[in-house]
């Protein structure tokens, strides 16, 4: 169907059933033959779907070979040889330093807010696309991390249900965007539930990440040789010994990229362990 110039029928949303009439019968140069939506044809709807769109842009889901095919390290290991493009890692998610929602136009990208485009010369029938990103800081004892993450992983970082997960895309689109960084009292309901996830209880159990370097962000000198990093490169930190606090240095912080996490099976894991020390 060509529809450039025509506005989409609702006939087309997932989940109804149409008729079309007085379509053009085409033939291609390939042989193929199909249907082309022209002046004189029509549609009927028969019936509307009820089930509520939980996409308007399917992600696809993480493939299970790119686990099967990252082998689990320390965060440590990073700075040694040779470099890694795709890892596991198991580690315990300190705290979520940023939370960024948007609403955006799909035909000139600028924010939607109560369901309108911001610019008003852009065409009135846009399509809407929700982005979600996060940056949380991860320790998993032999080092530390900051990562970010986006789209549907923040789901999985924030633990929400697929409803949940809806309900909050609506009340972006009727706020435009969200963008949290400390805790604000002022703020919108919205931002205020999220401010509960940002050191929710659900972050003190170990996860199981997908990760990838951050190489853009990372310093490349200090990346791929660690042994010429000056000590000026190695930050301070505060250890909790239990009886107080000590000041030490550890290695510099890594960057990376998050593109999936699991609920860690610590059986499965503990056993992978003592298969592989054998």
């Amino acid at each position: 169907m060509t529809l450039t110039n025509t506005r989409y029928p609702l006939g087309l949303l997932p989940g109804h059933v149409i008729r079309f009439r007085n379509l053009e019968r085409r033939v291609s140069r390939h042989g193929s033959v199909y249907c082309q939506y022209v002046v004189v044809s029509t549609l009927e709807i028969l019936g509307a779907g009820t089930e509520p769109l939980l996409r308007e842009v399917k992600e696809p889901e993480m493939k299970d070979y790119q686990w099967e095919n990252a082998l689990t390290h320390h965060l440590c290991e990073i700075w040694r040889p040779p470099a890694l493009s795709l890892f596991q890692c198991v580690t315990h998610i300190h705290r979520i330093t940023k939370l960024s929602f948007k609403s955006t136009c799909l035909n000139c990208n600028s924010i939607i807010c109560n369901g309108e485009c911001e610019n008003h010369l852009c065409n009135p029938d846009h399509g809407t696309k929700f982005s979600a990103s996060a940056s949380f800081s991860v320790d998993d004892g032999t080092s530390f991390a900051n990562v970010k993450c986006y789209s549907g992983v923040v789901q999985k970082l924030l633990e929400l249900s697929d409803i949940e997960w809806v309900n909050l895309e609506e009340a972006v689109k009727l706020q435009g965007d969200i963008f949290i960084t400390s805790n604000n009292d002022n703020g919108s309901s919205v931002e205020f539930f999220l401010q509960t996830f940002r050191g929710g209880s659900h972050l003190h159990l170990p996860k199981q990440l997908l990760l990838k370097p951050d190489r853009q962000t990372m310093s490349q000198d200090v990346y791929y040789n660690l042994d010429a990093a000056s000590s000026s490169d190695f930050p301070m930190k505060a250890v909790d010994t239990g009886c107080g606090q000590v000041e030490t240095k550890c290695l510099p912080i890594l960057h990376l990229t998050c593109l999936d996490i699991r609920q860690l099976d610590v059986t499965s894991y503990v056993m992978n362990n003592l298969t592989s020390s054998m």
